[in-house]
C-alpha cells in the first residue's frame, strides 16, 4: 500500500456529492491517465462501491476494454479493484443455504456465487447500477466475501494479540468470542459483522 503504484479511492471520501458527477469523472480519467503515463502497471482500488454516484464507475471504461493501446498508452497491465458491500445478504444466506445442503465451506465453487454477485452489482443501486462495465463484460472476476466463522474470528484475535506480543489465554478467547454476535441463532455460525469489532475486544481483555 506504500507504493506510488498504488491508489486507493474511498467513495465516500473522494466522492461524497452526487451532483459533480461530471467532475468527478473527468478528475478521475485525469488521475488514471496521469499515473499509468508514467508507469503501466499500477493498482487502482475503489472502497465502498455500492456508495459511488450512478453512472460515475463507467467513465473507468476506455481504460478497461480492450484495446492495445488508448492515445498511445497501454492499459492493459493495470489493475481495477472494486471493493462493494453489494450482494452481502445474498452472499450469506447462500452460504447458509449450501451448509444447510451439507456442503462444506472449502467445498464451494466460484460458479456457486458469480451470478449472484452480477446480478446484484447490477440491479442494486450503487455505482454498478446498470453499469457498462458489467454489460460489456469488463469485470473479470466477482469474488465474493463469505460471512466469516468462529474460527476465522478467533484466528483475527489471535493476529490483534501477538501485534502486541502477547498470546491470548483460553479464558481471554472465550471473553472475546462471547462477545461477539453470531447468527443465525441456535446456530451461531457467522459472525454478523466479522471482525471489525475485534480490535477493540482484544484491546480490552489484555488490559
Amino acid at each position: 500500500m506504500a507504493s506510488r503504484f498504488v491508489h486507493l479511492f474511498s467513495v465516500t471520501r473522494h466522492f461524497p456529492d452526487p451532483k459533480k458527477v461530471d467532475l468527478y469523472k473527468s478528475q478521475l480519467q485525469e488521475w488514471i491517465r496521469g499515473n499509468v503515463t508514467g508507469c503501466h502497471q499500477n493498482l487502482f482500488i475503489f472502497d465502498e462501491i455500492d456508495k459511488m454516484p450512478e453512472g460515475l464507475i463507467d467513465s473507468l471504461k476506455p481504460f478497461m476494454d480492450y484495446y492495445k493501446s488508448l492515445d498511445k498508452i497501454d492499459y492493459r497491465r493495470s489493475i481495477f479493484l472494486f471493493l462493494s458491500n453489494t450482494g452481502g445478504k445474498a452472499i450469506t444466506h447462500k452460504t447458509y443455504q449450501l451448509w444447510k445442503a451439507g456442503r462444506k465451506r472449502t467445498d464451494f465453487k466460484y460458479s456457486d456465487f458469480e451470478e449472484l454477485i452480477s446480478g446484484g452489482a447490477f440491479n442494486d443501486e450503487g455505482g454498478f447500477h446498470h453499469s457498462g462495465l458489467i454489460t460489456s463484460s469488463l469485470i473479470d472476476y466477482y469474488i465474493p466475501f463469505l460471512p466469516l466463522e468462529k474460527l476465522h474470528v478467533q484466528k483475527c484475535a489471535e493476529v490483534e494479540a501477538l501485534k502486541r506480543g502477547r498470546v491470548l489465554t483460553g479464558q481471554m478467547m472465550a471473553r472475546v468470542i462471547g462477545s461477539v454476535r453470531f447468527w443465525p441463532e441456535g446456530e451461531s455460525l457467522y459472525s454478523e459483522n466479522g471482525c471489525k469489532q475485534i480490535y477493540a475486544r482484544v484491546v480490552e481483555v489484555l488490559r
